[in-house]
């Protein structure tokens, strides 16, 4: 997960940064970069996924694991890991016999980067 968040950041250094205030606005940016990067290289995600308490940014799932995304703008990553554990977005997949993992990141609009990122294990 590292290398992925290495050369998320490489990504967003090369891309134009908008000028749009809008918060929402800029976490849908990046979660869209992120949504296309993973669909080019041929992983099933799923964008948005709704749950029975809301809805998960991105969902990645392959063979072997389940990656639960969850976006923040000018917040920080503890505050998406939050948002996955408050509405239980790894319950869906707890029968399925995969290791799931929760991922929570931070864009910053001032850097126009990603700027924190945790992952955790589901137990």
């Amino acid at each position: 997960m590292a290398l992925i968040k290495q050369h998320q950041k490489t990504l967003y250094c090369a891309l134009p940064y908008a000028n749009n205030p809008n918060v929402h606005l800029i976490e849908r940016f990046f979660q869209n970069v992120i949504y296309l990067v993973f669909s080019i290289l041929g992983e099933f995600i799923i964008y948005e996924p709704h749950f029975s308490k809301g809805r998960a940014d991105v969902i990645l799932i392959n063979k072997d694991f389940v990656y639960i995304f969850d976006f923040k703008v000018d917040q920080d990553a503890q505050t998406a890991i939050s948002q996955i554990n408050l509405q239980n977005y790894a319950g869906r997949y707890k029968m399925d016999g995969k290791k799931i993992f929760k991922i929570g990141a931070n864009f910053s609009s001032k850097e126009k980067n990603l700027t924190d990122w945790i992952v955790e294990e589901v137990k």
